[in-house]
């Protein structure tokens, strides 16, 4: 390519660089220069004399070089330019590989080349020659790693070993820089080399096969191109209750699926319901835009290329309020987990609104369902969604109204019960203050959007009623010692009366019940857990030989009428 005789110049010579096609056959050595009139030798262009250029040479072509030295400036024509200790004259001579075109090799290499100086005391002759080496011809080669499917996307990070013919010898490791590229200098020429992947671009299979690292000479460096299978996307779309993780939504939930510029994905279906693929899997695949969850409440799509893409629901499974607003998933090759990953696994949650129900609930009496209890108290408790099978409130003081009514709205999917805390006057408290648990679930209740109501019913026992009789005398109202009365329960006829007891009775001064024909010497008798109804109080019939129809008049009996709120009141 050129001589730079700029060393020699520096000390003083002047210089002239010719060179010379030799033959084939010949060897080039100092004898080649047989005078100083370098006949036969060509003079190259310089434009300082210090820098020396060829012109275009054929390949293959073996060149002699001779540099020639003007020593007029020295004294007497002796060298006498200072030199320090071991040092060399020599000259550069810039080369380049075999290809004409191709680029240096070394700018700073040189070959053996001999200067013979020749003093004018021929005693003194010299020979002083430079240090001697060979050029060693390298190569600049580089890889350029990139996707599999679309050439046109470069890969940074991919991570290459370089080992020598042995395949054992690490000779470099190089990695693609942020345009794919990884640039592997110092290659000798005429030697093999092998290159291995140790680690791949994020996104990206590993393909860690050792490979021969082919290249020839040209005018520019050598690209090897080294292609990488992306690792294709696996997007999960799961369904869940947006109150209740642990309720398990219906299947039947609709989908499409588009890219991030609006596109509607036509996806290949499966046998497994519920998973759907951008590749065909056998011939017996059709295609489909409409995307509906399994049992499991999940949408799988595989083989998802790297882009962005969103759902949109487009019918709502049973039980549920239809959301359509766009759920992204992103497919980013930085969310590789690792090289051997099969998938970059890409997880979507649907939380969504359940449909609201309500809840009623009816007090009625336990005896007649037909009267409707109002003011009773209730709490009501909700199964807490875990494993601890706790209850909780989750309303409270509810009352029921004047119809025996109260009517509990927006509710959401579970267990519940209701909890009684204040019975409806001139009741009692049921044995269990709880009512039925009822369970809501999606499944209950399809995709309706009427109101949901779940109807429950409690009793209640009546209170017992008491009543305290007192005997006078018509005239004087002075008690009355010793009378004997019967008590009866009105029927809805006088023969369908009942007689309460087996004859009179009161509760002594311990509580007992105790019968009594006769009126005690407290003149009074006391009547306790009495039904409620309509009563009387009349004297016995004597006995006669003959049954006498009883008759009930106002002059034989006064009745006594029991109601919600059972009085205590005397019987005159």
């Amino acid at each position: 390519m050129s001589v730079d005789t700029a060393k020699l110049c520096n000390k003083g010579f002047t210089t002239e660089v010719y060179y010379k096609i030799v033959p084939d056959g010949e060897d080039v050595n100092e004898d080649t220069v047989t005078d100083n009139s370098l006949t036969g030798w060509t003079l190259l262009n310089s434009a300082d004399n210090k820098i020396w250029e060829f012109p275009d040479i054929a390949q293959g072509t073996k060149v002699a070089v001779a540099i020639k030295l003007n020593t007029d400036s020295f004294h007497d024509g002796y060298y006498e330019a200072p030199v320090d200790k071991n040092e060399y004259l020599f000259a550069y001579i810039k080369m380049r590989s075999p290809t004409p075109t191709q680029s240096s090799v070394d700018e700073s290499a040189y070959n053996n080349c001999f200067v013979k100086w020749m003093p004018h005391d021929e005693t003194k002759y010299n020979d002083i020659v430079s240090p001697s080496s060979t050029v060693t011809l390298r190569t600049e080669i580089f890889i350029i790693k990139q996707d599999e499917a679309n050439t046109n996307i470069t890969l940074p990070g991919a991570v290459f070993e370089i080992y020598a013919d042995d395949m054992i010898t690490l000779v470099t490791t190089v990695t693609t820089d942020r345009f794919g590229k990884a640039q592997i200098n110092g290659l000798v020429y005429g030697e093999r080399y092998y290159y291995k992947e140790v680690k791949a671009p994020a996104g990206y299979q590993l393909d860690n096969t050792m490979k021969e690292l082919l290249y020839s000479y040209t005018a520019s460096p050598i690209p090897v191109h080294v292609d990488n299978h992306a690792i294709a996307g696996r997007v999960t779309l799961q369904k869940v209750d947006k109150n209740n993780s642990s309720i398990t939504i219906p299947e039947g939930a609709h989908y499409s699926f588009y890219s991030r510029e609006g596109v509607l994905m036509e996806l290949y279906t499966t046998n497994t319901p519920g998973y759907y693929s951008f590749d065909d899997i056998d011939s017996t695949s059709t295609t489909t835009t409409d995307l509906v969850t399994n049992n499991e409440s999940k949408i799988v799509i595989s083989d998802v290329p790297l882009g962005v893409y969103y759902f949109v629901e487009t019918m709502a499974p049973d039980g549920y309020i239809l959301d359509e607003t766009p759920l992204y998933a992103v497919v980013d090759k930085a969310l590789a987990t690792g090289v051997e990953t099969e998938y970059i696994e890409i997880s979507v949650t649907h939380a969504e609104e359940e449909r609201l129900f309500s809840a009623e609930l009816t007090k009625v009496d336990a005896e007649d369902d037909s009267i409707k209890l109002a003011d009773a108290w209730f709490n009501l408790l909700m199964l807490k969604p875990d494993t601890t099978d706790q209850w909780v409130i989750c309303k409270e003081y509810l009352r029921t109204d004047m119809y025996g009514s109260l009517k509990v709205t927006d509710l959401v999917y579970g267990t519940y019960k209701f909890e009684e805390i204040l019975p409806p006057e001139g009741y009692e408290m049921n044995q269990s203050p709880y009512s039925e648990e009822f369970t809501i679930s999606p499944n209950d209740y399809g995709a309706t959007d009427s109101e949901i109501v779940t109807q429950i019913t409690m009793t209640n026992p009546r209170k017992k009623g008491s009543v305290m009789l007192n005997k006078v005398d018509m005239e004087t109202k002075s008690l009355l010692i010793g009378a004997i009365m019967d008590l009866y329960k009105k029927g809805d006829t006088i023969e369908n009366d009942v007689k309460i007891g087996s004859g009179n009775y009161r509760v002594d001064s311990t509580g007992r019940l105790v019968f009594y024909p006769l009126i005690d010497t407290m003149d009074k008798y006391i009547y306790t857990g009495l039904d409620w109804g309509e009563y009387y109080s009349m004297k016995p019939p004597p006995p006669q030989a003959i049954s006498v129809p009883r008759r009930r008049n106002a002059e034989s009996f006064l009745p006594l009428l029991l109601t919600q709120m059972p009085p205590m009141f005397p019987l005159r």
